[in-house]
């Protein structure tokens, strides 16, 4: 079950992340620096854009 909510959580962040390249024109960087998203796991992030 744990493993679920954390791919839903992702996921979730993934369309964050998309909506505001979109709607604000910001790079993965710019966008991942907002969500306050710790550095370490930009990689994997970035990966799945």
């Amino acid at each position: 079950m744990c493993a679920v909510m954390e791919e839903l959580k992702l996921e979730t962040l993934i369309e964050a992340i998309k909506n505001l390249k979109v709607t604000q024109h910001w790079t993965n960087e710019q966008a991942l620096t907002a969500l306050n998203i710790d550095k370490s796991k930009w990689p994997r992030i970035i990966a799945l854009l």
